[in-house]
Formats: structure tokens, sequence, C-alpha cells
């Protein structure tokens, strides 16, 4: 059942951001219709969506996105 939660909100997340496989602080923010700045928190608290930082660049991957959000 969860497994099926998560396919749909993947689902969900593809049609806003088509062909995405990771979404940047600005697509994450107006995913969830919050600003950076707390995007930015949610990081240094260590509470939010689980993210990944490559070359300095922070991403969240549309995975670790729908299963954070099915919790």
């Amino acid at each position: 059942m969860k497994d099926n939660q998560i396919e749909k909100i993947m689902e969900d997340i593809w049609r806003m951001h088509p062909g995405k496989l990771v979404l940047s602080k600005k697509e994450l923010a107006g995913l969830r219709n919050i600003s950076e700045s707390t995007i930015n928190r949610e990081i240094r608290d260590e509470v939010g969506v689980p993210h990944m930082k490559t070359r300095g660049r922070i991403s969240f991957s549309v995975r670790a996105i729908a299963e954070w959000l099915s919790n």
C-alpha cells in the first residue's frame, strides 16, 4: 500500500516537473508551498527531505521527496 502511495506522489511531482529526477531547493519549496529559507533551515536542522550535495549544489531526488511526504 505504501509503495502505491509513493508512486502516486512521484507521478504528481512529475506532472509539475516533467522528466526531472531531482529538484532544486527552489522547486521543492514551490512544491511544498514554503520558502527556500524554510528548506535551508530544515537542511541545517536535519529534519526535512533527505538531500544530496554535488559540487556545492543541493538537490532532492523525486523518490526521496515522495517517501518523505508519504510519512
